[in-house]
């Protein structure tokens, strides 16, 4: 493909950009500037105006008086970016809205639209053609036919993308938002999502993406433009930065913010002749086959592993959310029950890595999200302390960092980061003896992980067992005593100590 225009071109050009809300401003005079041909992360912590920023340049928002856009050459208000300029601007929601059930060229006309004939019937021959070649433009060769949900995570993202660039009148020239795209992905799988974007690149689009994992930015963009309170604090290229840089930005503080690493080498262990805190013997599900392992009081153990590999699984079979083949499950030497009730009962806790199906109540206020698996201390009888009962979730609220602070804020209006943070506080305000946290930093930027982790380590402290399953290395080695890996249902390696890296947990996961 041809490029017209020069690589340094300014295609969105935002100065001095305000929406306000009734009791919270999420953007404060942010600025952005787009170039032609670029990777660029658009960064910030939960809360920091990201989201808003795309959503009024996709329409969905209406901006405050004052700010000034300039697209694609032409003075544009900015909620009518994408619709004054058709086929300039595409979006990939964090929710890729995929029928999962469907075949890869059914969701492609879903999305866009299907081929017809003149008497309106769908030309499948051509539908499924088009499909095949809108994935292999950047870099996926699948077969059209196949259903979305047989698909790896990444194929699943890059299949979105091919949708969301089928309105687009060409590549070059155009603009692509990107929302937390690798958000529930692997290292692998986010480079293979990163290669598409770059294939777009070089056809002359510029793809702005957000994430909240650092390594991707130095590894795969150009440059970054940071919100904090919905102001821009940076813009500048990538090269030359580092992580602590990176951090430092993000938080406002010189040291930036870091995770809470795992305590010793090898982290607490079992004391003979007691009972493991969590005890899973020869479990077996779909995927998992006969897996046993032991937590002891005070230990994060990290599992790891490929798509497939009985990682997604875990978690629901040990909490009662899948049905167990056979298998035990003992807390503290009792065996659960298998259902989530049983398993809540014997004060097993859980963060579920699909949060907007499993883990908030979307028109609940966050008080009620806190509070609704235990009710917070009565006065007697029937009667509410209710003057406790807010203390109590205020110091909750500050405790995770959620923003904004409000305990009567419905939760469905929180970003990810700062729900997954209500459903984290549901559950350690409890004191669980078992905590499953699966994926638990999907969208949670540097410095709640932070939080988080300190308040996780301290559940721990107090004598929990963590299991934490996550898809990223680079937390279960900041974060666990000890990583499992999963190969085929079964533990392939158990690393400890010195041996429990980032780059030892991927060989071991990819080998």
């Amino acid at each position: 493909m041809t490029t017209t225009a020069p690589a340094s071109e300014i295609l969105l050009e935002i100065e001095s950009l305000s929406k306000t809300f009734p009791g919270q401003v999420a953007l404060d005079g942010a600025s952005l500037h787009v170039r032609r041909g670029q990777l660029h992360a658009l960064l910030g912590l939960n809360g920091s105006g990201k989201s808003t920023l795309i959503k009024v340049i996709s329409g969905y928002h209406r901006e405050d008086e004052g700010g000034v856009v300039h697209a694609f050459g032409v003075e544009t208000p900015a909620h009518q970016v994408r619709s004054s300029h058709p086929g300039r601007v595409a979006v990939l929601h964090q929710d890729l809205a995929l029928i999962r059930g469907m075949s890869v060229a059914e969701n492609m006309g879903l999305g866009a639209s299907f081929r017809t004939s003149r008497t309106g019937r769908i030309q499948w021959g051509r539908q499924r053609e088009e499909a095949r070649d809108a994935c292999r433009r950047i870099g996926l060769h699948v077969d059209p036919s196949a259903p979305v949900g047989s698909l790896e995570p990444s194929a699943q993202v890059i299949v979105g993308l091919a949708r969301a660039i089928r309105s687009l009148g060409q590549i070059d020239g155009s603009i692509i938002f990107a929302d937390e795209p690798t958000a529930a992905l692997g290292s692998r799988e986010v480079d293979r999502v990163f290669g598409a974007f770059r294939e777009l690149t070089s056809a002359g689009a510029a793809v702005v993406v957000v994430t909240h994992r650092l390594e991707e930015v130095l590894a795969h963009c150009d440059a970054l433009t940071v919100l904090r309170d919905g102001r821009t604090v940076a813009e500048q290229p990538t090269a030359g930065l580092d992580k602590a840089k990176l951090a430092a930005m993000l938080t406002g503080r010189p040291d930036g913010s870091e995770l809470v690493t795992a305590d010793s080498p090898d982290g607490p262990v079992l004391v003979p002749g007691e009972p493991a805190v969590l005890a899973v013997r020869r479990l077996r599900g779909r995927v998992i086959e006969s897996l046993s392992f032991e937590i002891a009081a005070g230990e994060v153990l990290g599992i790891a592993g490929l798509v497939g590999s009985g990682r997604e699984e875990l978690g629901p079979l040990v909490v009662g959310a899948l049905p167990r083949a056979s298998g035990q499950i003992l807390v503290d030497g009792r065996e659960v029950g298998p259902s989530t009730r049983q398993a809540t009962r014997a004060g097993i806790g859980v963060v579920p890595a699909d949060r907007k199906r499993q883990g908030i109540f979307a028109s609940m206020s966050v008080a009620q999200n806190m509070t609704v698996n235990r009710e917070p201390a009565r006065l007697g009888g029937a009667w509410l302390d209710s003057r406790a009962a807010n203390r109590e979730v205020d110091s909750w609220i500050r405790r995770v960092h959620l923003e904004p602070p409000d305990r009567h804020r419905k939760v469905s209006l929180l970003s990810g980061g700062n729900q997954q943070k209500v459903v984290l506080a549901r559950w350690l305000r409890c004191s669980p003896r078992v905590m499953i946290l699966d994926d638990p930093m999907q969208g949670v930027d540097v410095a709640a992980k932070t939080a988080i982790y300190r308040i996780v380590r301290e559940a721990a402290a107090a004598g929990s067992a963590i299991l934490l399953i996550s898809s990223d290395s680079i937390e279960l080695e900041e974060a666990a005593d000890r990583v499992l890996v999963l190969r085929n249902g079964r533990i392939g390696a158990e690393l400890r100590g010195a041996q429990r890296t980032s780059e030892r947990i991927v060989m071991e996961v990819e080998g």
